[in-house]
């Protein structure tokens, strides 16, 4: 008697992958993406002034309240600005605004993140994870610098979360207004591809075994 044994083959063929959005907020928005009141609290962003070790939550700053939004650019549909305290004043430091994101499932070696900031004062650095990106803003209040962020320019990011930070200064001697607003413009990484399994049956030439009963 003749026996065929046939081995079926799988074999993971990648499927194209396509861009995906990265869960980024502009400043002052809450969940729906609707500008928070007035001195409300921040929850998609966090505070951290040079010398503290715990985060707070920034205090959103509208028009609404006057100064210092007029000189400061006047906030919109789409962002408004965060500070430290409800009357815009802080200690002449460092204040890091950062807010996290996940890249799970998504390929760190495709991120692309661009967008504009505005600082009262200067905007020292943009860092991910940590890491400097050396990019400032010396433009402060009175108007926009764009900022680039990505993998191609040679920036480093984590497979799950990753945090993006906003270094700004407030100018000494005394006690006056701290403030960070952020645009995105596109916030972006290839989904990893995942395989597609294929069946495949050989027979003869792939695996045949004979034998002959008498």
């Amino acid at each position: 008697m003749l026996v065929f044994v046939v081995f079926v083959v799988s074999i993971g063929i990648l499927l194209p992958s396509k861009a995906a959005v990265i869960g980024l907020f502009n400043t002052g928005l809450d969940d729906a993406g609707v500008v928070r009141a007035d001195h409300h609290l921040e929850t998609h962003w966090n505070l951290l002034p040079a010398g503290a070790t715990v985060p707070m939550q920034p205090v959103v700053l509208t028009s609404t309240g006057g100064f210092p939004v007029g000189p400061w650019l006047a906030d919109s549909t789409v962002s408004t600005w965060l500070s430290y305290s409800e009357d815009s004043n802080g200690p002449p430091i460092d204040y890091g605004f950062s807010t996290a994101f996940s890249l799970q499932g998504l390929d760190v070696d495709t991120v692309s993140i661009t967008g504009r900031w505005s600082s009262d004062n200067a905007g020292l650095d943009i860092q991910i994870n940590g890491v400097s990106t050396g990019q400032t803003n010396d433009a402060q209040f009175g108007g926009w610098t764009d900022f680039s962020i990505s993998s191609a320019e040679g920036h480093q990011f984590s497979q799950g979360e990753n945090t993006l930070t906003f270094i700004v200064n407030n100018a000494p001697p005394n006690n006056n207004p701290i403030g960070f607003r952020a645009e995105f413009t596109a916030a972006e990484a290839a989904a990893i591809p995942e395989p597609s399994a294929v069946s495949l049956f050989f027979l003869g030439m792939c695996s045949v075994v004979f034998r002959r009963r008498r």
